[in-house]
């Protein structure tokens, strides 16, 4: 992968939701910036959209930082969303952060990075036990190996979208994903 100098870090940014209800959640946002250049400090703006599955911005934070050379350094956002539309098992939402990093004298793009994020709250009670957004659930779960049989090891979409499919016909709705790291498509 080649970057510019200054960049978001891989796997660099990560969502929480916190004051999770019907009406609104608070999201933080952690991104790790680098800067893997000797030269001097750059000056940068984070900019942090939180788009919903339809491609409309719902919310944003924006930020500047002054990064070193070859040192990491961590930017903190907050986002409030009003009627947010929460993640479950049956109608499992997705928005997605889009960090946009950019040079603060020229506004130029260095960076740009997406994470799926999902809003949802969950605990466990000792005598309910798991509680997604508020409703108790039943998990269902099988543990399952990252090959696909026949196929072997490779990660083709279609087949892993018939497996989960099959699965969740079946009723599961927990994977416990066994020894090697699995695709970002499974995931």
């Amino acid at each position: 992968t080649k970057l510019n100098p200054a960049h978001i870090a891989q796997w660099g940014t990560y969502v929480t939701a916190e004051d999770v209800s019907k009406n609104s959640a608070q999201l933080k946002i952690r991104t790790k910036l680098q800067y893997d250049a000797e030269a001097q400090m750059a000056d940068v703006v984070l900019q942090s959209r939180l788009v919903d599955a339809d491609g409309n911005a719902v919310g944003e934070a924006v930020s500047e930082a002054q990064l070193m050379p070859l040192t990491p350094a961590e930017v903190e956002q907050e986002i409030h969303l009003k009627n947010p539309r929460l993640w479950s098992i049956d109608t499992p939402y997705m928005y997605r952060v889009e960090s946009i990093l950019k040079d603060k004298q020229t506004g130029e793009v260095l960076d740009r990075y997406y994470t799926p994020t999902g809003i949802r709250t969950f605990r466990f009670d000792a005598q309910k036990g798991f509680i997604l957004n508020g409703e108790q659930v039943k998990i269902n779960g099988v543990c399952m190996h990252h090959d696909q049989g026949a196929l072997g090891s490779a990660a083709y979409y279609d087949a892993m979208y018939r497996q989960l499919s099959i699965l969740k016909d079946m009723g599961v709705n927990l994977i416990r994903a066994t020894h090697n790291p699995y695709d970002e498509d499974f995931i």
